[in-house]
C-alpha cells in the first residue's frame, strides 16, 4: 500500500502568498500618502528657510544701496537712487533650490511703496509635487503668508 506523507511541506501555499501580498499592499496604500505629505511639507519648509535667507540678503542689499529696495530686481545691472548710481548684481536666484534640474518653487520679488517695502514670494512650480501647496509669501515688515492664510505652518502642521 502506498503511504503518502504530507507532514513535510516545502514552500508556501497559494493562499499564504495571496494573504502576504494583500497585507503588503494594504500597508503600502496606507504609508504612501503619508510619505507624500511628508515630502511636500519638507519641501515647503525648505522654501520657507530659503525665503528667510533671501530676506537677509535683501536687507544687506538695502543697507548697501541707499537704504532703499528700489533697485531690487532679478535682472538689473545698474540703478540710480537720489542721483547716486549703483552697480547691482542679481540678489536672488530665480528658483528655489538653485542646484536642481526641476525646482519646486519659482521665486519672485515685488517692490512697492516707492522702494520702501518688498514682497518675496515662492510660487510652487506647476510640474512639481508642490503644485497644490499654495504660495509662500514673506513681506519686508515680517508678515508671513501661506496659501492665503496669515501664517506659516510650523512643525509640518497646517495653520
Amino acid at each position: 500500500m502506498l503511504s503518502i506523507n504530507y507532514a513535510k511541506k516545502l514552500g508556501f501555499s497559494l493562499i499564504e502568498l495571496v494573504i502576504t501580498v494583500l497585507v503588503a499592499t494594504l500597508l503600502a496604500a496606507i504609508a504612501f500618502p503619508t510619505y507624500q505629505q511628508h515630502i511636500v511639507a519638507s519641501k515647503r519648509k525648505s522654501a520657507m528657510n530659503m525665503l528667510l535667507s533671501h530676506a537677509a540678503v535683501i536687507e544687506r542689499f538695502k543697507a548697501n544701496h541707499g537704504f532703499s529696495y528700489q533697485c531690487l530686481s532679478l535682472q538689473t545691472s545698474t540703478c540710480t537712487i537720489k542721483g547716486q548710481t549703483f552697480n547691482v548684481t542679481p540678489v536672488i536666484s530665480s528658483f528655489i533650490p538653485p542646484d536642481t534640474n526641476s525646482p519646486d518653487y519659482e521665486l519672485s520679488v515685488k517692490v512697492y511703496n516707492n522702494g520702501k517695502a518688498y514682497e518675496l514670494t515662492a510660487n510652487p512650480s506647476s510640474f512639481s509635487s508642490q503644485k497644490d501647496d499654495g504660495p509662500i509669501v514673506l513681506h519686508s515688515d515680517g508678515q508671513r503668508l501661506w496659501n492665503g492664510q496669515n501664517c506659516w505652518p510650523i512643525n509640518n502642521k497646517t495653520c
